[in-house]
């Protein structure tokens, strides 16, 4: 296949480039609306009582108590948007760098996902920073996060 094969899309003029723009942002923002309202309406699902009663066993039996390595993750973009911290935990000396411990000894990982992305900004020095100041939080501050990552 050569350069020429390959379609391109036409060039055009700077005006014509803005109204093809703006028309494509009017559809990209009505999918956006339309993925949140579906995702809301998820949220709204009733929900299921479980009957079955659930026995978790370990190497000990059933006598198996919880401990961090048995831990659930929830990835938490609603604390970008509402700028409050992490749920109530119910250990709060268990609570460290985004983990906390319930009332029943089971171990959470609450993950913002503006954490995620600086943690992952391929500029080493950004993400060693934000990995620094993570470490040194018992309940995760994502302003002074922030702050950390642009240095």
């Amino acid at each position: 296949m050569t350069e020429a094969s390959i379609p391109h899309p036409e060039i055009v003029s700077r005006a014509e480039w803005q109204v093809a723009h703006d028309k494509l942002l009017v559809k990209e923002k009505a999918a956006t609306r339309a993925r949140d309202a579906l995702a809301a309406e998820r949220r709204r699902l009733p929900r299921l009582r479980i009957e079955k009663h659930y026995v978790f066993e370990g190497s000990q039996g059933t006598t198996f108590k919880f401990n961090e390595a048995i831990s659930f993750q929830i990835s938490w973009k609603k604390w970008i948007i509402t700028g409050k911290s992490c749920p109530r935990a119910g250990d709060e000396a268990a609570q460290q760098c985004g983990w906390l411990k319930d009332k029943y000894g089971v171990s959470w990982q609450v993950v913002p996902i503006a954490l995620i992305e600086m943690m992952n900004d391929p500029d080493s020095a950004k993400s060693q920073r934000v990995t620094a100041a993570m470490l040194q939080t018992k309940k995760l501050d994502i302003a002074g996060l922030r702050r950390a990552y642009v240095g």
